[in-house]
């Protein structure tokens, strides 16, 4: 049988030998350096939009208790331009509109501020 493992005795040992406390305690500290770095780099992009998107919200005259719902909605679509571009970014930001829809949001200010904060037109 063609494979990396013969039988049984041969997927133990790999499997021992991989999850040695030292191997993977020096794993994680080879990685943890740059895993640090990113998040701190997306936090940092996150708190630059979250002042945009609260710049934006305040523009929009929204009431106070809805004020969350809308900013929760704004880091939503930023999580997704993070991930699609184009026409999937506009069908993933329609479908998130018609999610806040449903939570009693406008959807002429859900549009709006996708516009505005990812540049995603009607």
């Amino acid at each position: 049988m063609p494979g990396r493992f013969r039988n049984n005795v041969d997927r133990q040992f790999a499997y021992e030998t991989k999850t040695k406390p030292e191997r993977v305690k020096q794993t994680n500290d080879d990685m943890r350096m740059a895993a640090v770095q990113r998040h701190a780099n997306r936090q940092t992009e996150l708190s630059s939009y979250e002042l945009q998107a609260k710049e934006a919200i305040d523009r929009t005259g929204v009431s106070t208790p809805l004020y969350v719902a809308y900013l929760n909605y704004c880091r939503e679509i930023w999580k997704k331009s993070n991930t699609y571009g184009g026409a999937v970014l506009k069908n993933e930001t329609d479908a998130i509109i018609a999610k806040w829809k449903v939570r009693q949001l406008d959807e002429t200010i859900l549009k709006r501020l996708r516009f505005e904060l990812i540049n995603v037109q009607e």
